[in-house]
């Protein structure tokens, strides 16, 4: 552990470089996922709108739509904070 805290502390180590490199294409490619997932859910919110404004939906389908709360509900999560 000890061999890597000099090269980490100089900035123009290769280490400290490519430590660098690999930070910011993970946190890159964790924003393009974020990305990627609020098109999804502006797609299905944009679909939604457009058929209320044609008279599609209901109410009763509308409530159904609302409930089913996009890619983050899945029922691990739902029954874990269902119980706090």
């Amino acid at each position: 552990m000890r061999s890597l805290a000099g090269p980490l502390r100089d900035d123009g180590s290769r280490l400290h470089d490519i430590t660098g490199l690999i930070g910011t294409t993970v946190s890159g490619a964790f924003l393009h996922l974020i990305a990627a997932i609020n098109l999804v859910a502006l797609a299905g919110i944009w679909k939604v709108f457009r058929r209320m404004r044609s008279g599609r939906y209901d109410e009763a389908a509308l409530e159904e739509q609302q409930n089913k709360r996009g890619f983050m509900n899945c029922r691990s999560w739902t029954r874990s904070t269902a119980r706090s």
